[in-house]
């Protein structure tokens, strides 16, 4: 009974829409328009406070963001970095560590210290020039707002929400950046973009003990990370305009 009295219903993929329809959707009344998570706009201030970031922690460095992480996920990604490879180890990667909650921010630089890793906290980072980023091994993301700018530094994204069961964060945001995602098998809040992502390139799902070696691979592999960065950005630029198709459809019904 409520779906009939629906006079437009803007859904994300046919998947949606079939599930509509079986509901009593009228299908007349339904357009597929594609997900607005793809619209995505990218600054170039963005950009550019990405690359201050890398000047400040040397822009040779392979940078590693672990992203919207909960609690067990920062453990699993600082014991996959202690455990890389001894040529990786010796070219300085940095690990970039954005808990989800800004309650577990003590708790996880905690963590990272008894790891016996050096650690830097943003809000040190208030003057930058009060602290070497460039002898920091760990950058622990104690701030809310600047997940993004700190994505534009790095070159491969732990997406946070997927080692643990809880349907992962949006694989997206790194991915418009050119950044590759490597992701825990919890995917249900995002399981078609994954899927999409997985079969350009862009992503890989893999459990924890999987972590280590994929990540090495990536990083020891010449060109793969740019390639896969670059397969996981045209996901996004060929499925962007369905915010476009939902301002158009809103004027259709007010006319």
């Amino acid at each position: 009974q409520m779906l009939s009295q629906i006079d437009c219903l803007a859904v994300q993929n046919d998947t949606d829409g079939q599930r509509f329809i079986e509901l009593g959707m009228p299908v007349d009344n339904m357009t597929v328009t594609g997900s607005i998570k793809f619209d995505i706009t990218i600054k170039e201030s963005l950009l550019e406070q990405g690359n201050q970031w890398r000047g400040q922690w040397g822009e040779a460095r392979k940078v590693i963001m672990v992203a919207s992480t909960h609690q067990g996920e920062d453990s699993i990604a600082l014991n996959a970095f202690k455990q890389l490879p001894r040529e990786v180890q010796s070219q300085n990667p940095l690990l970039i560590v954005v808990p989800r909650h800004p309650e577990r921010f003590d708790s996880v630089a905690k963590l990272i210290t008894d790891q016996e890793l050096k650690l830097v906290r943003r809000s040190e980072l208030i003057n930058a020039n009060q602290v070497n980023l460039k002898t920091c091994q760990v950058l622990l993301v104690d701030s809310m707002g600047e997940l993004m700018e700190f994505l534009a530094a790095s070159d491969v994204c732990i997406m946070g929400g997927s080692f643990v069961e809880n349907g992962g964060h949006n694989p997206l945001e790194p991915a418009a950046l050119k950044v590759p995602v490597l992701m825990g098998p919890s995917q249900f809040n995002f399981a078609l973009i994954c899927q999409q992502l997985e079969e350009a390139g862009g992503l890989k799902t893999l459990e924890e003990s999987g972590l280590l070696a994929e990540l090495s691979r990536w990083l020891l592999t010449e060109n793969i990370i740019a390639e896969k960065g670059l397969q996981a950005k045209q996901v996004v630029d060929s499925n962007m305009g369905a915010k476009q198709k939902v301002f158009e459809l809103i004027e259709q019904q007010l006319a």
